[in-house]
């Protein structure tokens, strides 16, 4: 941000000088001049914007946004057809009956800008509900060996990920053997490595969410120039003004 305010800070010191080159010799040559002005302050912010974004191409950004959501399985409300009675069925996992099947849906998406290698993922409960594997949904061709789970214990379960490219969704199924009360938890304690939950969405909703801080950081620099231009924009003013009178 620094970097672009000084970008900023230079437009305006050539829009300043140009100014000056501005002889007033006729209305004619006022307007020319005033407007090579507008047009150097334009490019000005567009360079400013360039710059930006370039800069933070070359920032090393370790982010993951994760969504978890959970359905009951044996539900008539799920179904909405009353003519089913799912109460007489029973899902059994290693001999044990689940009292209230859910399917627990959970997607991690690399938001940043590079790899991340071996993320040690990991979700819970502090329920007494088991956390059982399910499976990789739409697993990249390739990475059937590189992403597996590791059942640590009844509650909790890792996700192995070899690594996650930029942009790349990981899809992970689990069941759970009763409707939990309280939010499941997402961990990934790991150095230099972000993370943030996202809502459901059908778009990409991490992408949208990394537009718009962009947006914000945008919006900050074009701020932050025209402010330090206010001397400048006041004398165009003054001299549209003139031109007008």
């Amino acid at each position: 941000m620094n970097y672009i305010l000084l970008t900023a800070q230079q437009t305006v010191t050539q829009a300043a000088n140009a100014t000056q080159e501005v002889a007033p010799k006729s209305p004619s040559n006022d307007i020319i001049g005033i407007g090579g002005i507008i047009a150097t302050l334009l490019v000005g912010i567009v360079t400013c914007l360039v710059t930006w974004k370039l800069t933070m191409k070359s920032i090393k950004q370790l982010k993951i946004s994760y969504n978890i959501q959970v359905f009951p399985i044996l539900s008539n409300s799920v179904t909405q057809n009353t003519d089913i009675n799912l109460d007489d069925l029973q899902i059994q996992y290693k001999g044990k009956n689940l009292l209230n099947p859910c399917l627990l849906a959970l997607e991690i998406v690399n938001i940043g800008n590079e790899a991340i290698n071996e993320p040690p993922i990991k979700i819970r409960t502090d329920e007494d509900i088991e956390i059982i594997p399910g499976y990789f949904e739409d697993i990249p061709a390739g990475y059937e060996d590189l992403w597996s789970f590791d059942k640590t214990n009844s509650n909790s379960c890792n996700i192995l990920l070899k690594h996650i490219n930029p942009k790349q969704v990981v899809k992970t199924r689990f069941f759970l053997d009763n409707l939990p009360q309280k939010k499941i938890i997402f961990e990934c304690p790991m150095q230099n490595v972000q993370t943030q939950e996202t809502a459901y969405n059908n778009t990409n909703t991490p992408n949208k969410i990394t537009v718009s801080s962009k947006s914000n950081i945008i919006l900050m620099a074009i701020t932050a120039l025209l402010f330090v231009s206010i001397p400048q924009w006041s004398y165009y003013i003054k001299q549209f003004i003139f031109l007008l009178t």
